[in-house]
């Protein structure tokens, strides 16, 4: 989060002392109810703000899937289709290429045979 480093600072009094044993606490006031509620209203303003930052990326991502749907389905099966169409004709151009070059290799390996038995 964009925190100010001002804003850290006022906070940063009660991380260290969260991570101190009850008998390292000998401040006096270092725990007041003041500084307690401080520290709950904080931390409520904090997780409204992430509430309010994950809503806005939730319709962010929203609105680019609608924009991505917006393609008219109709026109999406089309486009399959032909790119479908291309796909065969492609594999029919290559399965007579493929054909022609097996029998090339087969007259290659009768004229070895040929050549080999006489």
């Amino acid at each position: 989060m964009d925190v100010a480093n001002e804003e850290k600072a006022k906070f940063l009094m009660i991380t260290l002392i969260l991570g101190l044993s009850e008998s390292a606490v000998v401040k006096p006031g270092s725990l007041s109810m003041e500084i307690i509620e401080q520290v709950s209203t904080e931390v409520e303003r904090l997780s409204k703000l992430t509430a309010n930052r994950m809503k806005e990326l939730v319709m962010k991502k929203r609105l680019e899937l609608d924009d991505i749907c917006v393609a008219d389905p109709c026109e999406l099966l089309a486009n399959i289709d032909i790119q479908m169409n291309k796909s065969k004709d492609e594999v029919w151009s290559r399965k007579e290429i493929v054909d022609k070059i097996d029998r090339w290799l087969a007259a290659c390996d009768e004229e070895n045979w040929l050549e080999y038995y006489t």
